[in-house]
């Protein structure tokens, strides 16, 4: 008799599931999809984010820079001197 009072309640679930609107349907699925994204998103914050840059400068980059710094502003001082001249 169990047998049969658990295949009841399969059909009386199912006759509900027919009678509700597809519209309550649809917000039970959503609601139950809410659940699962915010169990996961309990799971990756509880991981350590990295501090990431929006770009990185390697050490040759660096030197070259400040080279064509250097460059330039022995230009500018030589274009005075010749100036006074």
């Amino acid at each position: 008799m169990t047998k049969k009072k658990k295949n009841n309640n399969k059909i009386e679930d199912e006759i509900i599931e027919e009678k509700s609107t597809k519209k309550e349907q649809y917000d039970l699925k959503k609601a139950e999809k809410l659940k699962e994204k915010n169990k996961n998103k309990k799971k990756n914050n509880s991981k350590k984010k990295k501090n990431k840059k929006t770009y990185q400068t390697n050490l040759v980059g660096r030197i070259f820079a400040i080279v064509m710094l250097i460059l330039m502003i022995g230009s500018v001082i030589a274009t005075i001197s010749y100036y006074f001249r």
